[in-house]
């Protein structure tokens, strides 16, 4: 095991709020399935928002639109889920998790951005921007994995 030295703990949230990360996660994906890929939008869902900017058919700022909420909302449980899931300690936590948090994070970083390298030179038209669209959901998974992977060895 490595020294820790001078680090400290990582100011984490309770561990329980773990149990809400996977559930606003998975509704968030399901919801992601349901309302992006698959198209719904159903009706209970159009609400009037207020926009900074919104460009349809008409261009609009600062104003309130009605708009389906499906979308954001799903997104929006998605990755809460996920920020619940990466900053909430584990139930027996350890004080060698900060450096497998660590780790974990610095290897997201490079997996991450070589991924986006090799998708933005290999991948041109439509590809690129369902690409680019899909990464930001790719990442917290890739953190989880190789957080949750590296737990054996600590």
């Amino acid at each position: 095991m490595e020294e820790v030295g001078d680090l400290k703990r990582l100011p984490l949230l309770p561990w329980q709020l773990k149990f809400v990360g996977i559930f606003l996660l998975l509704v968030g994906a399901v919801g992601v399935y349901i309302f992006i890929h698959l198209g719904e939008k159903p009706q209970w869902l159009e609400w009037n928002v207020f926009t900074l900017y919104s460009q349809y058919l008409l261009t609009k700022k600062f104003a309130l639109i009605t708009n389906n909420q499906g979308d954001e909302l799903s997104v929006l449980f998605y990755f809460i889920g996920a920020f619940l899931l990466i900053f909430s300690a584990e139930r027996k936590e350890k004080s060698s998790y900060t450096i497998a948090r660590l780790r974990a994070f610095y290897k997201t970083v490079l997996i991450s951005m070589a991924l986006f390298v090799a998708g933005y030179m290999l991948l041109h038209g439509m590809a690129i921007i369902v690409f680019a669209t899909v990464m930001p959901f790719v990442v917290p998974l890739i953190y989880l994995a190789l957080f949750y992977g590296s737990l054996r060895r600590y």
